[in-house]
């Protein structure tokens, strides 16, 4: 169970201590009596790692196709240390430049001297949505913003 229904088990959203080794997935199953069956659905679905709940509680990622990308990037950087959750941070600049490192495969590198850089990253939002987001497709959530003069822009 994944936490919405039956079905496998994600490495995305639960981890890789998830997954038994050269393999795509598990489904936690608990003694094959009654009650374990029930465990097994009730239990199974649930993170065991503390900081990963919490990790997930913080950092919304929608069913955006770019979200399982956005969301490894994430782990990567912080070494799937869930306790170092704090680090994916728009207010971090080291996360932000190793976010650019990997979304760009090394190409692009921020600091360059001299040069004033933007970037965007598709899907750059994603673990940084609101929670009523999770669940849905970002890419189809229409929304409003004002620009510089103070219109309003889709």
């Amino acid at each position: 169970m994944n936490g919405d229904g039956p079905g496998p088990t994600c490495a995305s959203r639960l981890g890789h201590h998830w997954i038994d080794g050269g393999t795509n997935s598990l489904t936690r199953m608990g003694s094959p009596t009654p009650l374990g069956i029930i465990a097994s659905m009730v239990f199974g679905a649930l993170p065991s790692d503390p900081m990963m709940a919490k990790y997930n509680a913080e950092h919304v990622y929608s069913k955006a196709p770019e979200a399982a990308t956005k969301r490894r990037i994430d782990l990567t950087i912080i070494g799937n240390d869930y306790k170092r959750g704090g680090e994916v941070s728009l207010e971090n600049e080291p996360y932000l430049k190793r976010l650019v490192e990997i979304a760009s495969a090394g190409k692009c590198v921020v600091g360059a001297p001299g040069a004033l850089q933007f970037f965007s990253i598709r899907g750059g939002a994603e673990g940084f949505l609101p929670g009523s987001m999770f669940g849905c497709d970002a890419r189809r959530r229409p929304d409003e913003s004002s620009t510089t003069d103070g219109s309003t822009a889709p």
